[in-house]
């Protein structure tokens, strides 16, 4: 029986992915992480005009479309290459200037902006080193990579909820902080260490295989 149901579910996805890719639907995925990094510049204007509920809402929206956009691109099977690129752009540039924007206004301590500030100056140093010596660098996220980025978004979430409902997080956002730091210190560390072994050369590598990684 599961067997049947699933050759029917084929055909319809099928169907489905056909249809979107000739209707503007196909764009969908690529229009969300587009908008998710349009909303970064009224989330600045928000949290500088302490209207703390509304960038709330808006970060939590824009927090939630990038799984959104994941699962339309599979159900519409319009994964690109574009869409690769624009979104971990998107997620960058969101978390990046909520932080400053929360700095700025005193709710994130200088510390931990510089601390993450030495940390992307670190990648960036280390991609083009990688890049110079092997004239080759693919980018694909690690699962920790994924995962300090999803604590960012998580950590930027507490500190805009508590300041929009008054609610009793301090305690909370203050452990936050060093625990972010630190494991998106260690995500560029594991990052480090799987793109500059010697057996991991583009040309030495297995189709399919994963090269340098992005965090």
């Amino acid at each position: 029986m599961a067997a049947a149901t699933a050759r029917l579910r084929r055909p319809a996805l099928s169907r489905w992915a056909s249809v979107a890719h000739v209707l503007p639907l196909r764009h969908a995925a690529n229009l969300v992480t587009a908008a998710r990094l349009g909303a970064a510049v009224p989330l600045v204007l928000l949290i500088e005009r302490h209207a703390f509920d509304w960038a709330f809402l808006l970060f939590l929206v824009a927090a939630a479309s990038d799984a959104v956009d994941g699962v339309l691109a599979r159900l519409t099977g319009s994964t690109s290459t574009l869409g690769a690129a624009l979104d971990p752009i998107a997620d960058k540039t969101l978390i990046a200037l909520a932080l400053l924007s929360l700095w700025w206004v005193a709710l994130v301590p200088t510390w931990f902006i510089l601390l993450l500030m030495f940390r992307d100056v670190a990648i960036v140093a280390s991609s083009v080193a990688l890049y110079l010596r092997r004239r080759a660098l693919r980018v694909e996220p690690l699962a920790v990579g994924k995962l300090a980025t999803a604590l960012q978004l998580v950590l930027v979430g507490f500190v805009l909820l508590e300041q929009a409902f008054d609610l009793p997080l301090a305690e909370l956002v203050g452990i936050g902080f060093p625990a972010v730091a630190g494991v998106a210190w260690a995500a560029l560390a594991l990052t480090a260490y799987d793109a500059w072994q010697p057996d991991r050369s583009p040309t030495a590598r297995p189709a399919g295989s994963s090269g340098a990684s992005a965090v």
